[in-house]
């Protein structure tokens, strides 16, 4: 007996555009969706675009679905508006009802709901306004699936009313421990060559490599294995730190111990950026994902898209743990760093390069949350 084929379904939110501002993309989406999340209106849609959208699905042989949230076009839905769980159950039977009067008229019908937003977010966590939106949506159409975060407490309330559960698993957010989707707004740094480059420049490059392989593989053992590609990242980043620093006098003047972290961000980028194409096709759940996405918007091959946002977020986070590097290095005893040509007089003196140097970087950062597009919703 043949196996029972298996089939994936690729689902994005639509319809997204209010008034005279357009849903970007929708069109070119439906050729490789097989669900359609449309905004209801609330934190964005409106009725015109409701039904269009509707009918772009019904002529791509798209499933149909509803997307509630907050009533907050402003915030896009994405602000915690603290809605009481009886105005939350309205928001939903009044948002899903317009959707299925637009999906009817469009020729087609709504087969499942997915919270938006903040709504959704809230929704995976807390019971009593888990249970508000499954019972909104049972009294819409009890036959209406509930679509949601694997293992939430909006999958468990859709099950306890009689609805039909559907889990859901993002490929460009990352995860937490909990199952929990991590914040988009996630500041742009890791800070996990610290290590790296203490022992680098102290031991050597090669024992500071050892040190970024054993702590690359030990946060597999608490973070999963998604991070062990990126191994050879961390030998990199100890070889140009060891091999500048011992070998090259770039620890010599503050300004030379600068320039060598941004080597060491460009060797960096240029290690993971193919590991990110080539071993998660382009995305791996790191708020980076919006400027790759950005970068790949404007024309620039996928490769070079993620090389350049990958620079963009290393500059800060390698110039930061150099100079933290630096100002552990001054903690220590001075015998350990005798013979090492490194900025600045030992004690204050260093101590001082090393705050500047971490200001440069969290000014980067800042630089790069100014710059970084919105990211699509939950």
């Amino acid at each position: 007996m043949p196996a029972k084929a298996r089939t994936i379904d690729l689902n994005a939110d639509v319809g997204e555009g209010y008034g005279a501002w357009p849903a970007v993309a929708d069109t070119e989406l439906f050729s490789l969706i097989s669900s359609a999340s449309i905004a209801c209106g609330f934190h964005a849609g409106d009725p015109t675009r409701m039904r269009e959208t509707a009918s772009l699905a019904a002529r791509n042989r798209v499933m149909v679905g509803a997307h509630p949230g907050y009533p907050d076009l402003l915030g896009f839905g994405r602000r915690e508006l603290g809605a009481s769980a009886p105005e939350i159950r309205d928001y939903v039977i009044y948002q899903v009802g317009a959707m299925m009067a637009c999906a009817a008229a469009a020729g087609t019908r709504v087969r499942y709901v997915k919270p938006h937003g903040a709504l959704y977010n809230r929704a995976a966590r807390e019971p009593a306004i888990a249970r508000a939106i499954a019972e909104g949506v049972r009294a819409a159409d009890p036959n209406l699936a509930l679509l949601g975060l694997a293992g939430s407490a909006l999958l468990s309330s859709a099950d306890e009313v009689g609805l039909r559960p559907v889990a859901e698993a993002f490929l460009d957010r990352g995860y937490r421990k909990d199952g929990s989707l991590v914040p988009r707004d996630q500041l742009p740094t890791f800070l996990d060559m610290i290590g790296t480059a203490v022992v680098a420049i102290l031991l050597g490059p090669w024992w500071g490599a050892l040190v970024g392989v054993m702590g690359n593989v030990g946060g597999a053992f608490f973070t999963g294995p998604v991070g062990i590609p990126f191994a050879l990242v961390n030998v990199a980043g100890a070889l140009v730190w060891g091999y500048g620093v011992r070998s090259f006098g770039m620890g010599a003047t503050p300004t030379r111990f600068f320039i060598l972290n941004v080597i060491v961000a460009l060797v960096t980028s240029a290690i993971a950026a193919p590991i990110v194409v080539f071993v998660f096709g382009g995305a791996t759940g790191h708020s980076s994902d919006a400027l790759t996405a950005a970068f790949a918007q404007a024309g620039q091959a996928l490769l070079a898209a993620t090389f350049a946002s990958s620079v963009i977020v290393s500059l800060a986070d390698k110039i930061i743990s150099g100079f933290l590097a630096l100002a552990i290095i001054d903690a220590l005893p001075a015998e350990m760093s005798r013979g090492l040509r490194l900025p600045g007089p030992t004690g204050t003196g260093r101590l001082v390069i090393a705050v500047v140097g971490v200001v440069v970087g969290a000014a980067l950062i800042a630089f790069y949350l100014f710059i970084t597009p919105p990211a699509p919703p939950a």
